[in-house]
């Protein structure tokens, strides 16, 4: 339901989100192209659609190429540079576990 105040439209929340979601569908469909991307069966229909693929998503965001992904010059400094940080993280994040245990 959408009511008009002057030149202010205030819509229900229902259809707030359901904006949201299909935009969100959209372009991530529209990135789901090349070495890194990844396709997202079905495409996103609700928001737990959006919660359940985050994961992943921030995982191809930080890390994606990782090394043998891509077999040209720039895509093996890729892969090396964000294996690097993926190493670094783990050990950072291990050592912040064994400190919290002592």
């Amino acid at each position: 339901m959408n009511q008009k105040f002057g030149f202010i439209q205030i819509s229900t929340s229902y259809e707030i989100t359901f904006n949201v979601v299909s935009t969100v569908d959209r372009v991530s469909q529209g990135w789901a192209e090349g070495g890194s991307g990844q396709q997202i069966d079905g495409g996103i229909k609700s928001i737990v659609d959006m919660i359940v693929f985050a994961p992943i998503g921030v995982f191809t965001a930080l890390f994606r190429p990782l090394l043998g992904e891509v077999n040209n010059i720039f895509g093996i400094l890729a892969g090396l540079e964000n294996t690097l940080l993926l190493i670094i993280i783990m050990y950072f994040t291990k050592e912040l576990e064994i400190n919290k245990k002592t």
